[in-house]
């Protein structure tokens, strides 16, 4: 929270704020997302075995659910940032 003060009390808006936040939580997401691809397609031989009627390379299955992950990480987000960009800046310096 003082990171926030100190951007507010500096000048930023609170729209900038809120880009802010969005955009370092969705860089974890996207990165957690790569990183999941990654270890699915390392892992594919033996999740061939547990899996029926979905080939373990099938594209359309992992555009479906990496969608889902960023609308409920955008969803999670949400609150938090708009929060946040309602706060003053003389409040969020004073927070701890």
């Amino acid at each position: 929270m003082p990171e926030l003060g100190i951007r507010l009390a500096l000048g930023a808006s609170p729209p900038q704020v809120f880009w802010l936040l969005l955009q370092q939580t969705m860089i974890r997401v996207l990165a957690g997302i790569m990183g999941g691809l990654l270890g699915e397609w390392w892992l594919a031989r033996w999740l061939e075995s547990l899996l029926f009627g979905v080939r373990p390379h099938d594209p359309a299955t992992f555009a479906v659910v990496a969608s889902v992950l960023v609308l409920a990480s955008l969803a999670a987000v949400l609150a938090p940032c708009r929060r946040a960009m309602k706060i003053a800046p003389t409040t969020a310096l004073r927070w701890e």
